[in-house]
């Protein structure tokens, strides 16, 4: 294979994750098959093997490039919180929320699971860095902080699935208070 050619299927590659990624974050992973994936991104399903040996190798490269996209923003708002509760298009949805359900279910392979804690656990200690530095490391300012991050993700989560009800905005607004405490 010619340098074009390497070139060409990196290319491939990363926009196969990248639409990926965008639609098992719209939609869940489940009802997402190879072929629609394919689909999206202008390809044949056979062009799909010559990159990935399943769907789950694929969901793993899409989870860690959603990671990666929300540690990135994480790092640049000025209030994770307000960020986190800024309102997204369903394809950028946090990708703990996200991808929980699918390695949640026991048929979920160990690659998908790793790839999902490694994440989740990225996201947790970028919001200890940015929402308790500097004193992180006092014991009662680590433990303020991991009981925001669960009260937020737990907050966002109870916002979009009652569709933003009155009660969950408030949960919302009641983390954000207490993120500037």
């Amino acid at each position: 294979m010619g340098r074009s050619s390497n070139e060409q299927a990196t290319r491939n590659r990363a926009k196969i994750v990248d639409r990926a990624s965008a639609l098992f974050r719209r939609s869940g992973v489940e009802p997402i098959s190879v072929a629609g994936v394919m689909a999206a991104t202008g390809m044949t399903v056979g062009g799909f093997y010559k990159h990935f040996g399943s769907k789950d190798d694929l969901v793993a490269e899409s989870m860690k490039l959603a990671f990666d996209g929300s540690l990135r923003s994480w790092r640049a708002a000025s209030s994770i919180v307000a960020h986190y509760f800024a309102k997204k298009p369903a394809d950028q949805t946090c990708p703990i929320q996200a991808f929980a359900p699918y390695v949640a279910d026991d048929a979920a392979s160990p690659t998908s699971r790793e790839a999902y804690a490694e994440g989740a656990r990225a996201l947790l200690e970028q919001f200890l860095r940015h929402e308790c530095a500097p004193s992180a490391a006092d014991e009662d300012q680590g433990d303020r902080g991991r009981l925001l991050f669960s009260a937020m993700v737990g907050a966002e989560f109870l916002a979009r699935a009652t569709y933003g009800a009155d009660w969950a905005k408030e949960l919302q607004s009641v983390v954000e208070r207490a993120s500037k405490n």
